[in-house]
């Protein structure tokens, strides 16, 4: 098979995964197939929440979202109405911060973390000796549908007029609520997101040479209990801190 390059590789990503992982595994390992995609996922991110929140409409609304939390919390005994009034003076900008900051933390986290956890199933379910950075080139060429993901999210949000917006099952939901169990259950529901769990499976099973089924259901598993653990945190922190 004839080398491509890397803009090949990530365009390929989502059409052939299966040759563009089976280059990888043959190829010498290579910094930018993890490297590039966490940047441009950081950029998609980090641009589609300064966006999103530099619109007015959806500014107000994140706003009236954010003083309803600050207003729980003052009634709560938590906070008080000055510490509200400080909070809330200065959240827009720390939120466009959080935004543009946190997208390239999250490129890291998504590749790195979902790195380890493919080279846990591969080394310990697959019984396979995987080279960890050859499985980080495979979490990062995949998250490039993570970043395509973001750009599908900020233009949803703005088709709807609505931040919690996204490719899930939660838009069949006639008033989404962020508290509620049935919603975070839902927005897990996610066309983008099985596609890239199916990419990485495809990914790991070039790697470990094994059928790309028998990877899937592994992958599948360990995120629907990542996922939960995660649920289950948040619901606990909204609890914590008054909802």
């Amino acid at each position: 098979m004839a080398a491509t390059s890397l803009a090949a590789r990530l365009l390929n990503v989502f059409a052939t995964p299966g040759d563009v992982f089976e280059e990888v595994k043959a190829a010498l390992p290579s910094v930018a197939n993890w490297l590039v995609p966490i940047v441009i996922y950081g950029l998609v991110t980090a641009v589609s929440s300064v966006l999103v929140l530099s619109q007015p409409a959806m500014a107000q609304k994140i706003h009236e979202k954010q003083e309803k939390v600050f207003d729980d919390q003052v009634k709560a005994g938590k906070i008080t109405q000055e510490q509200a009034d400080q909070m809330e003076k200065y959240a827009e900008l720390a939120a466009k911060i959080a935004g543009g900051v946190g997208g390239f933390f999250m490129g890291f986290i998504t590749v790195f973390g979902w790195a380890f956890l493919l080279w846990l199933i591969g080394r310990f379910a697959l019984k396979a000796n995987l080279h960890f950075m050859k499985v980080t080139e495979v979490a990062g060429l995949a998250a490039s549908i993570s970043a395509l993901e973001s750009l599908v999210r900020m233009l949803l949000i703005f088709g709807f007029n609505n931040p919690l917006a996204s490719p899930s099952m939660a838009m069949l939901l006639k008033n989404p609520d962020p508290k509620n169990g049935l919603f975070m259950l839902l927005s897990m529901v996610n066309i983008m997101t099985f596609w890239a769990l199916v990419v990485r499976s495809i990914g790991l099973a070039k790697l470990a040479g094994v059928p790309t089924v028998r990877v899937v259901v592994w992958v599948f598993g360990a995120w629907a209990v990542v996922m939960s653990i995660l649920t289950a945190f948040s619901m606990a922190l909204q609890k914590g801190f008054g909802g």
